[in-house]
């Protein structure tokens, strides 16, 4: 970071303090390169949650589909046990 503000110092015209003015440009560099960072892993954890949300949904409705199919077994097992063929 001090090499960053050295390089900055020549081109700030502030009067007896270019390396504070530098050091502060070189600070907001970081600042704006962290704000994108926690910009684009927020973006992520939200496409995960919406991944296991959806996933979550999913096996729910696969474990819906799953009872129904159980209900209907036991509804044919007491037809055909109270309703024998033959």
């Amino acid at each position: 970071m001090l090499n960053d503000c050295y390089r900055y110092a020549a081109a700030i015209n502030a009067k007896g303090k270019p390396l504070l003015m530098a050091l502060l440009l070189s600070q907001h560099k970081v600042i704006n390169r962290l704000t994108e960072m926690i910009s684009k892993q927020k973006s992520l954890d939200s496409n995960n949650n919406k991944e296991v949300k959806e996933s979550k949904e999913g096996e729910q409705e696969r474990e819906r589909e799953r009872e129904r199919e159980r209900e209907r077994d036991c509804a044919q097992q007491f037809i055909l046990s109270e309703f024998p063929s033959g």
